[in-house]
């Protein structure tokens, strides 16, 4: 490993310079004061304790978090339902660009975003994110015609695929406005408040680091806890050397593929699906379908399974969440039309992939490591994720509708190139180990030296450069 002593020296013999030099590494060394701290047995009663403040402390913040800017981002579907396409006299591919030019602004903004995150908080800046486009949300709902809606659609927020009630009850609001305008004004305020909550001093911290609630010894812990992970926290230096890593690695451009499959079937159904289980359920469509019931089942499903087998998992179980979404659309492309019970069953099949996504994404977190390197792979995963999403909604034309059989033909293409890239990424980390296995043994190296692998964790090393280090898959 770069600038580290022989493997099996032990900590003792780490001068004062070694310390400073894994502290320039990461902002997680502000905690240690010497170098024995770095490896410091952990507790596993004070371990749990921790982790069990943590859950409650930070994991409702980001389901409150992921449930609003989804259903911020979803409410196009839902006011195409409730009379938007009419009110706003949209015809051809203009509902189709609503859908996209939304991911052109997020296209524009994503590596300005990316860089801005390498230096500032990334909690103040999501918070300020959801704010203004909790703001932009509730203009939607006084646009008159397609210009300033697009326009409108024109900026960037993160999200999760889950899914809500709440713009389904909104759109049965009677009153002076078109029940779409309500779920833009009403869904939008709840965002701008949730954005400015998350930005007050009660808010997410970004980090253990500047948590409130957690007392210095908890501080030290919860990032003596991580090490295992070869990551640290947050390094805010840009190396070019780990920016030209992450544009030549073959796993960057796996996970853009990725990024580029997946979002163009979501870029289809976030906007489509609606329409489509209209077209099937067209006289009792209400929000108790069992769509979000399977994409809960799913997810947490994967999740459990993946936990209990052993080894490496995740591509081998994220593979059979695709299958039936593959069967889904196949059956709404060759289906007859009068068949409308089997047609709406296949449409919630396709709705299993979305366990996958939510693997993919620990996928990139799990195998991209360097501050920098990871900033520039998860910046090209969401220019895909753009660029998915742009070209999903035009494989639906308008004079197809309501069969729309590019547009389920284009799914059924992007399903499949998922799980050959899953099988084909799996076999590449594998030949990555291997060949990791073979320079440690080459080169003397013991995987077991546990104190020269904690100093590493916070030195800021790539995946590439980390001899410890083991690529999941």
């Amino acid at each position: 490993m770069d600038n580290l002593k022989t493997p099996g020296t032990h900590l003792e013999s780490y001068t004062t310079k070694d310390l400073d030099d894994v502290r320039a590494g990461d902002l997680a060394m502000k905690v240690f004061t010497n170098v024995e701290d770095i490896a410091s047995a952990i507790d596993p009663a004070e371990d749990r304790k921790l982790l069990r403040k943590i859950d409650m402390r930070v994991i409702p913040f980001i389901c409150v978090t992921y449930l609003v800017t989804y259903i911020d981002k979803t409410v196009l579907g839902y006011a195409a339902v409730f009379g938007l396409q009419t009110d706003l006299n949209l015809h051809g591919q203009q509902f189709s660009w609503l859908s996209s030019i939304f991911y052109f602004g997020y296209l524009v903004f994503e590596y300005p975003t990316s860089f801005a995150m390498q230096k500032v908080s990334v909690a103040k800046w999501l918070s300020a994110n959801i704010f203004i486009w909790g703001g932009v949300t509730m203009a939607l709902g006084g646009c008159p015609s397609f210009p300033p809606f697009a326009a409108l659609r024109w900026y960037k927020v993160e999200e999760q695929p889950i899914r809500g009630l709440l713009a389904f009850d909104i759109g049965h609001i009677h009153g002076a406005l078109d029940s779409w305008r309500y779920q833009s004004i009403i869904i939008g305020a709840v965002s701008t408040l949730w954005g400015a909550f998350m930005f007050s001093p009660w808010g997410l911290a970004e980090s253990c680091l500047e948590a409130r609630w957690l007392t210095p010894a908890e501080k030290r812990l919860a990032v003596e806890r991580l090490r295992g992970n070869q990551t640290g926290i947050k390094n805010t230096t840009i190396k070019r050397y780990q920016i030209v890593q992450a544009l030549l690695g073959p796993k960057t451009w796996f996970f853009f593929l990725f990024g580029l499959s997946t979002q163009v079937m979501n870029g289809a159904a976030s906007n489509f699906g609606i329409v489509r289980v209209r077209v099937f359920q067209p006289e009792d469509y209400t929000p108790a379908n069992p769509v979000r019931f399977i994409i809960l089942f799913a997810n947490l499903s994967a999740m459990y399974v993946q936990r209990w087998l052993p080894g490496q998992k995740t591509c081998i179980v994220a593979t059979p969440y695709v299958l039936p979404a593959i069967a889904g659309a196949a059956g709404i492309h060759t289906l007859p039309r009068y068949k409308t019970g089997s047609l709406l069953a296949c449409c919630w099949l396709t709705s299993m992939y979305t366990a996958s996504f939510a693997m993919i994404m620990t996928l990139i977190t799990a195998n991209t490591y360097g501050s920098m390197k990871r900033t520039i792979t998860n910046a090209l995963f969401f220019v895909s994720y753009c660029l998915g999403n742009i070209a999903g909604p035009f494989a639906f034309r308008a004079k197809e509708a309501p069969v729309y059989s590019s547009g389920i033909v284009a799914m059924l293409t992007a399903y499949c190139v998922e799980v050959v890239a899953l099988l084909g990424f799996a076999v590449y980390m594998a030949y990555l180990n291997k060949k990791k296995e073979t320079a440690c043994a080459d080169a003397g190296i013991n995987i077991e030296d546990y104190e020269a692998r904690d100093l590493a964790s916070f030195r800021d090393l790539t995946d590439k450069e980390n001899s410890f280090f083991r690529f999941s898959y």
